[in-house]
């Protein structure tokens, strides 16, 4: 990340154009699943929180149990890389008007895929409150501003694309967090990621239409 004013020392160092990441294993993802469900079971009373989880956990073990032969991936190569936000979304932005004067919560500030971190927000900003999943029509207008404004290769952005959805599929941050480590003050994270998940897999084809036309 450059200054515009020439002259202006560097915020942020330079990093090169490609990095490589990794997924996650399905299979590992399926035994963590399996763990929590077991805790669950094994409470001699369970709340409503337990309760609305177990359902989570059921479809999402279901859902990759159907997806398993889906894993973009194991490791590879991507690009283009770069400083990324970490946590982009509506929610950490402040606004005058229809001016954003302020982006806060930086401190998941790192060198990543730049596109990763584009679907990410995406998913997050886009989402109708309501359940009725991603809100397509503006999915698709902001993508196509974007890439006005960045050119981007359609194979790399389809890539990411696999990429977010497979790792939103074996996500578990709040359950762990949960469980874990006693924080419950991220519970509803769990329900709202249940919705996106079902909300996805309802429209598949639509949503990566929508993402890559």
């Amino acid at each position: 990340m450059r200054s515009c004013t020439p002259g202006w020392p560097e915020i942020q160092p330079r990093v090169g154009k490609a990095l490589r990441v990794c997924t996650k294993d399905a299979a590992d993802a399926i035994a963590q699943i399996d763990s929590y469900l077991a805790l669950i079971d094994r409470r001699p009373t369970r709340d409503d929180f337990d309760e609305r989880a177990r359902e989570c956990l059921t479809v999402q073990r279901e859902m990759l149990a159907a997806n398993q032969d889906r894993r973009p991936f194991q490791s590879v190569r991507v690009e283009p890389a770069g400083w990324i936000h970490g946590d982009f979304h509506q929610f950490n932005l402040l606004w005058e008007g229809n001016q954003v004067t302020a982006i806060l919560d930086w401190d998941r500030l790192r060198v990543d895929w730049l596109l990763a971190e584009l679907v990410r927000a995406s998913n997050l900003i886009f989402m109708r409150p309501d359940g009725r999943g991603i809100d397509l029509e503006r999915l698709s207008a902001f993508g196509t501003g974007y890439r006005a404004t960045r050119p981007v290769r359609r194979d790399h952005l389809g890539l990411a694309v696999d990429h977010w959805w497979w790792d939103d599929l074996c996500g578990l941050w709040p359950l762990t967090r949960h469980h874990d480590r006693g924080d419950t003050t991220c519970d509803h994270f769990v329900f709202s990621s249940d919705t996106r998940r079902r909300g996805w897999a309802d429209h598949d084809r639509d949503v990566r239409t929508a993402f890559l036309d």
